[in-house]
């Protein structure tokens, strides 16, 4: 048996559990819907809040939707496969909340277009620097070196694809630590 046919199943598994997952977050859209055009219906008030969480449902699934077309071009269904499976065993694993995740590098990447320009081979561009590569550790931890190509491969061409959806990483902030990562090379090898 090929090393292809032994992943099948465990990849099977994986895009398994990852269309049950949108089915279940289709499905609460679909309810909550429903449960709004009956109120409607009904002449009663749907309340704020019940607005909010359609609003926020609708919203998460055209995000997944955006970031698919993208990913799309990047990695293989296998590679998309795989990455579904490892991400699965990081959540489980360490609790990772994925909204928390994006929230940090937003802040991160404000936070360094903000003090641009900037040397990057200031203390302070380290000091980005060091808190990006802590960023990127639960990404480290679960990605094999074709994935981490993939990856690089894709945030290399972020200014061909960032107008497509909300990224929590500017192509500026990106081309910044990159910039700050190879100044801080070049200052330890001197």
């Amino acid at each position: 048996m090929n090393g292809g046919a032994a992943d099948a199943p465990r990849l099977v598994a994986a895009q398994l559990d990852i269309l049950k997952s949108q089915r279940r977050q289709l499905d609460t859209a679909i309810a909550l819907l429903e449960h709004a055009r009956r109120k409607l219906r009904e002449g009663e008030d749907i309340g704020a809040g019940a607005l909010c969480e359609i609003i926020k449902s609708g919203d998460r699934a055209v995000w997944e939707e955006r970031w698919k077309k993208v990913i799309d071009r990047y990695y293989s269904p296998k590679q998309q496969a795989e990455w579904r499976e490892r991400k699965l065993k990081a959540v489980e694993a360490a609790g990772f909340d994925q909204d928390a995740y994006t929230k940090a590098w937003k802040d991160l990447t404000a936070r360094i277009e903000a003090a641009m320009p900037l040397s990057p081979r200031c203390d302070e561009a380290q000091a980005f620097v060091a808190e990006w590569n802590k960023l990127l550790e639960p990404f480290l931890c679960v990605a094999t070196p074709a994935m981490q190509d993939a990856a690089n491969g894709m945030w290399s061409r972020i200014e061909e694809w960032e107008h497509e959806v909300d990224t929590p990483v500017s192509a500026s902030a990106l081309k910044f630590i990159a910039q700050a990562s190879a100044a801080g090379r070049a200052n330890v090898r001197s």
